[in-house]
């Protein structure tokens, strides 16, 4: 089935606002590159608006800023929720604790077995994701040792090394026998 010209029912949003519009918080932490923009605008074209922005009354935005710029990218308008300043539900504080914890509960590890079984059979044409999955040589290696990855690579392969010590040289010879290459990089 092609997705191309498919038709999303939006009649569940009620206000819809010009990007352009919304005035996006100056102090936002959370960086939106271009690929991740892209990213959006693409699941946005193929899956429809699937979340409405949240601002407030004066269009400020306050969850919302990659889905705007994919919005500006696709110039179109996008749907928004205002927050109710006047009956007091959100203090300014309330707002700005909740555009941090929005950023922040967004953020979680991937459980790879999972995440390699469902996504058999999709295609993400158009998409630039890299999910962290492990090279398809070392699943195998992974799944053995149930993704206890300081079990598979004798501590976990984001921790710091330190090339002066032992655990560093006992590290790097079970990686070459693994067939690691560190020298060739992650690329």
């Amino acid at each position: 089935m092609s997705r191309e010209g498919r038709e999303f029912d939006h009649s569940h949003y009620e206000t819809w606002m010009d990007p352009k519009e919304l005035i996006p918080y100056p102090k936002n932490a959370k960086q939106h590159d271009k690929a991740q923009v892209k990213n959006i605008a693409n699941s946005i074209r193929r899956f429809g608006w699937q979340q409405e922005a949240v601002v407030t009354q004066d269009n400020v935005l306050v969850i919302g800023h990659g889905r705007r710029l994919a919005a500006l990218m696709l110039k179109c308008e996008m749907p928004v929720k205002i927050i109710d300043q006047k009956a007091e539900d959100l203090t300014d504080e309330d707002i700005r604790e909740l555009r941090i914890a929005d950023n922040k509960t967004n953020e979680s590890p991937w459980d790879f077995e999972l995440l390699t079984d469902d996504l058999d059979g999709l295609d993400f044409e158009g998409f630039d994701f890299d999910f962290g999955l492990p090279d398809e040589e070392f699943q195998g290696d992974l799944e053995n040792h149930q993704g206890n990855l300081i079990n598979a690579f004798l501590q976990p392969p984001f921790s710091v090394l330190r090339g002066n010590s032992g655990e560093w040289g006992e590290r790097k010879r079970a990686w070459i026998a693994r067939g690691i290459k560190s020298e060739l990089g992650r690329g």
